[in-house]
């Protein structure tokens, strides 16, 4: 982090679960200014508590900050940046970046004409799983890839489907691992929770490449599991986001002699270290980053937007 980014005034918009965590992460790197959210009790609470200013009025914390973290719900995204925009100020949303590809395009639209910077927060690219994945991939012929992000039922989010709440991570992902066009080959989709939004949706699709692709995402499922299996020419790579593991799965034809008796070893399983670090940390220090050495982000607006419209052809 460079010395000028303590003098940067960041704000946040929307103080929820995830925005706490931005507001914690942001104190931690000193540039944390002030904060604002609808609750003026939460607001007050969490300005006591990292020492900083309240804002009541959203207007005011836009003019008052040089940066915006916008953490609130998906369907408020499109208002409150166009917004920051207009005011020139850069801005980090979090995923997914609006709830359609027309909100989104205007946004960016709006961005080169201001110069401002747009982050869009898909965390899992900061993930050192998918980091490492990344790295591993690079020499490997991919057959398929096949990812489950399931949870439990969160009444919190109210205003999209699973596709926009979970499986838009997973989207992203098959982008920036993969780097290829997806065909989606057949799509089949449960409500349970609600009459209108999708619960639990399952893909089939396929790359230009030729890559096969699986992913189920649910908010049905009283498990939590966030996993990605890969399999290669000659591995097969599973990836357990929770536990923070890889293992590869390799064919070999190693034969052992004891004694009269001779042993042949089918496969071999290697155990990937994967570095511990919290991907929250990485991402926001990262994009403060960009801002102060006014540098590219690395998730921009056209990240945020050529997820939402692929997740809006699965609808």
């Amino acid at each position: 982090m460079l010395r000028k980014s303590k003098e940067l005034k960041v704000g946040v918009i929307g103080l929820g679960n995830m925005g706490q965590n931005h507001v914690r992460v942001l104190s931690q790197l000193g540039v944390l200014f002030n904060v604002f959210d609808i609750s003026r009790e939460v607001t007050e609470s969490t300005a006591l508590k990292y020492n900083v200013s309240p804002i009541y009025i959203l207007d005011e914390i836009i003019d008052l900050s040089d940066v915006l973290f916008v953490i609130t719900p998906t369907s408020s995204h499109y208002s409150i940046a166009k917004k920051i925009i207009q005011k020139g100020k850069d801005i980090f949303i979090e995923k997914p970046f609006t709830l359609s590809s027309l909100e989104a395009k205007d946004l960016i639209s709006l961005a080169n004409k201001n110069g401002v910077k747009i982050q869009i927060g898909h965390i899992e690219r900061y993930n050192p799983i998918v980091r490492e994945l990344k790295r591993i991939l690079v020499d490997e012929e991919i057959i398929s890839v096949d990812i489950k992000r399931l949870s439990s039922f969160d009444p919190r989010i109210h205003d999209t489907d699973v596709i926009f709440d979970l499986m838009i991570h997973d989207i992203d992902v098959l982008f920036y691992l993969l780097n290829d066009e997806i065909d989606i080959k057949g799509v089949v989709k449960k409500s349970i929770y609600s009459e209108s939004r999708s619960d639990h949706v399952a893909m089939v699709a396929e790359t230009s490449s030729g890559i096969l692709l699986n992913v189920t995402a649910s908010r049905v499922t009283e498990e939590k599991i966030r996993s990605i299996a890969i399999t290669t020419l000659h591995s097969y790579i599973f990836a357990d986001y929770l536990t923070k593991n890889i293992q590869i799965c390799k064919r070999t034809n190693l034969q052992k002699i004891i004694g009269e008796a001779t042993y042949r070893q089918e496969n071999i399983v290697e155990k990937v270290y994967v570095p511990n670090y919290e991907p929250l940390f990485d991402q926001d220090s990262d994009f403060i980053d960009a801002v102060v050495s006014d540098k590219k982000v690395f998730i921009s607006g056209e990240d945020g937007l050529r997820a939402i419209q692929f997740a809006e052809k699965l609808i």
